[in-house]
């Protein structure tokens, strides 16, 4: 009986197969006539591409990935990069030709006696050029094109001695898919020092599966700097949950070396936990809970806990990893006037074009970049530093965030 991971491999190469032979056929209407020896060349890379990503699949089948291994990782997500590579663009010129040869057909078929003037498999193929040209920039250039988003939300329940208070929200980071070499993290650092924040509030996934991901970068997180704290939370991918470890012990371990990286770097960890600022007379609540997802994503979160720690202050500032949380608690059930999210990375695609945003990841998540509001309560949303699966963006380029809090 085949797995689950097994059933998807099987589905995915008979796909590949489908797409490969749909995409010769409509290259054929291109090759009239051609020289025997391009027809020769274009077969045999595109059968030969086809080739390597079967071999990919049947060695997925028959060899487990060591999601503990940092370069296994790496080596995994360079391959999907390359299949989205050739296949995305793949997909827009099947979709064109087939929608041509079926606009053809049915023209036939009601006996039109007219020429058929509309060709969308040139329009495919265009297409399909630049789709391929697209991901190849998004995965080379705008994964490290990070951009500064600045937001300034008034609260009138906000005490009048934090007036003022400019936070940097950062969050999924993902610094397995980095490579060691990369100057990306120093640039980070150097874009959110720049910006002099008082707070700097990250929401979870530093990593993608073991704490060992993180140690090349210590460094570069301990050198963020912010004059009243810096704050942490964990995301559905800093548990260890999507590895296989040999035991319990093996998991926990991981889990320890995870949460001293945050120790190390200077960053308070506030897994369940809640923090007062003072300021004269006046407080605020930071507070931050543990992942809280709609299913399948795990729900560690407990925020009542958390709320146990900050009583004396009227004005709170919520860290919550998954922005489905805010409408699945936080506005019903607390009046918890900021909540800062990430999770959704934008999808890594999409478009983004002043007040216009499109992604598909919006058909998931109601909240799923950007701000929203509900009344007195707040939810701004971080599409992340980093990435994973895809090892690139696409019109969804990382961000940082600088909020600045006014009372009004």
């Amino acid at each position: 009986m085949k797995s689950k991971p097994q059933k998807f491999l099987v589905i995915l190469a008979m796909i590949i197969l489908l797409v490969d032979l749909l995409t010769m056929r409509g290259l054929n209407l291109f090759l009239t006539d051609p020289d025997p020896l391009f027809t020769t060349i274009i077969s045999s890379l595109h059968w030969g591409i086809s080739a390597i990503f079967l071999l990919l699949i049947i060695a997925g089948m028959t060899f487990k990935i060591n999601m503990k291994s940092v370069a296994s990782s790496r080596r995994m997500f360079a391959i999907s990069g390359a299949f989205v590579l050739f296949y995305f663009p793949k997909l827009i010129f099947v979709a064109f030709n087939v929608l041509d040869e079926l606009i053809f057909q049915t023209a036939r078929f009601m006996s039109y006696e007219g020429e058929y003037m509309l060709n969308l498999s040139w329009a495919g193929a265009v297409l399909a050029v630049i789709a391929f040209f697209g991901v190849l920039y998004g995965m080379i250039f705008e994964k490290h094109w990070v951009r500064t988003s600045h937001q300034t939300l008034f609260f009138p329940g906000l005490p009048k001695d934090f007036d003022g208070l400019k936070l940097v929200h950062i969050s999924d980071y993902h610094l397995g898919s980095i490579s060691p070499r990369s100057s990306y993290p120093e640039k980070v650092t150097r874009k959110i020092n720049k910006l002099k924040p008082d707070m700097i509030m990250f929401t979870g996934d530093l990593i993608n599966n073991v704490a060992e991901e993180a140690k090349p970068w210590i460094n570069s997180l301990k050198a963020m700097k912010a004059k009243k704290g810096k704050f942490a939370i964990s995301g559905n991918h800093d548990y260890g949950d999507y590895v296989n470890w040999d035991d319990e012990q093996e998991k926990k371990e991981n889990e320890e070396k995870f949460r001293s990286i945050f120790q190390q770097s200077g960053f308070e960890l506030l897994d369940n936990k809640g923090v007062e600022i003072q300021k004269n007379d006046s407080s605020i609540g930071i507070l931050g809970i543990e992942n809280w997802g709609a299913p399948p994503f795990p729900q560690y979160g407990k925020l009542n806990v958390a709320m146990e720690d900050i009583k004396n202050s009227r004005f709170h500032i919520l860290l919550s990893h998954d922005p489905s949380h805010w409408r699945g608690e936080v506005i019903p059930e607390t009046n918890i006037a900021l909540t800062l999210s990430g999770h959704t990375h934008g999808f890594q695609f999409g478009l983004l074009l002043g007040k216009l945003k499109w992604s598909p990841v919006q058909y998931k998540y109601p909240e799923w970049a950007g701000h929203y509001r509900n009344e007195n309560q707040h939810l701004y949303i971080n599409r992340g530093l980093g990435y994973i699966g895809f090892p690139g963006r696409m019109g969804m380029p990382p961000e940082i965030t600088e909020i600045t809090l006014r009372k009004g």
